[in-house]
């Protein structure tokens, strides 16, 4: 049994790479899709079989008893379950985090005026929030009036989502 459970623990760690590649394949085939996030959701919400086949054939199917079939399928899906909720709101949070803030700031003022928001949300006035973030944070420095690297994590992981966001945007067929 001992076995049975590591298989099922491995295989469903490899679970996000699943979902990853299914997302990006309906990206590709959905090019179209006039919401990002819908594509984001549907890869979550459908990637289930495609994750789930080698958790059946390689871990489940060899369970001792019909006990231990339905409790390790009900462990897959909320793991899955678990792993597509945080896919879906990795994904999410960088096309809503604008959105999210405008509606928060109108519910705390309860009113705010359209020129308040453009100045608010004027290209400007966001980078230069942006980089004062990125300074206090030691992600930026600034030498003889210049932004440079301080550190490179944050780089990192921005060099990584983009080059991700680069292969959801390739045509279907091109490498």
């Amino acid at each position: 049994m001992i076995d049975t459970r590591m298989r099922l623990v491995a295989l469903l760690a490899l679970s996000p790479f699943a979902l990853a590649l299914w997302h990006a394949v309906l990206a590709r085939v959905l090019r179209s899709a006039k919401s990002p996030q819908a594509v984001a959701m549907l890869a979550s919400a459908t990637g289930a079989p495609i994750a789930g086949a080698p958790v059946w054939l390689f871990a489940l199917r060899h369970a001792l008893t019909g006990g231990q079939v339905f409790w390790g399928v009900v462990y897959a899906a909320l793991v899955y379950s678990g792993i597509a909720y945080c896919y879906f709101h990795l994904f999410n949070i960088s096309e809503t985090s604008r959105r999210l803030r405008i509606l928060s700031e109108i519910w705390l003022k309860k009113e705010i005026e359209p020129k308040q928001l453009s100045i608010n949300y004027h290209p400007e006035h966001q980078i230069k929030v942006r980089l004062e973030r990125l300074v206090a944070t030691r992600q930026l420095k600034v030498e003889e009036g210049f932004y440079v690297l301080d550190r490179t994590v944050l780089h990192r992981a921005a060099l990584a989502i983009a080059a991700w966001g680069d292969f959801l945007r390739r045509p279907l067929g091109e490498p």
